[in-house]
């Protein structure tokens, strides 16, 4: 339980990718509306950019001695990020696992590894992430 406390906006974040990425997409937006091609490449980077630097921010407060392990907690969203292309792929219709995704995916979780080595004393940042208060 106590786990689900420290972790809750990283889980928010997890459920809210798991939806998007296993909705009929087709539902939410126009026939034949695509802001450029491979906009969704796009996404899947600021999606699991955004899910990294949240678990790292949470991770950094619920694990300041072990702060080391950084990389390694990093690999949950990579592994996340691989078992929802392999079941769009043999799970869904409509929907379809793509390896350009998961390299989408992947560098987003590297941009947010290098953006947080240099941000994570930001109080500001601190603020949001710990916001709101236990």
């Amino acid at each position: 339980m106590r786990l689900l406390k420290q972790f809750k906006k990283t889980i928010i974040t997890t459920a809210f990718i798991l939806f998007l990425s296993f909705y009929n997409i087709e539902n939410l937006k126009p026939d034949k509306f695509e802001l450029f091609e491979n906009a969704d490449k796009l996404i899947h980077l600021i999606m699991y950019f955004g899910l990294t630097v949240v678990l790292l921010f949470e991770y950094r407060f619920a694990q300041a001695e072990k702060w080391s392990k950084q990389y390694i907690i990093s690999l949950y969203p990579v592994i996340l990020g691989a078992l929802i292309e392999i079941l769009q792929h043999y799970l869904t219709e409509g929907r379809s696992g793509e390896w350009l995704d998961l390299v989408a995916n992947v560098t987003g979780i590297l941009i947010a590894l290098l953006v947080f080595r240099f941000l994570k004393n930001n109080r500001f940042l601190i603020r949001i992430i710990k916001f709101p208060a236990k």
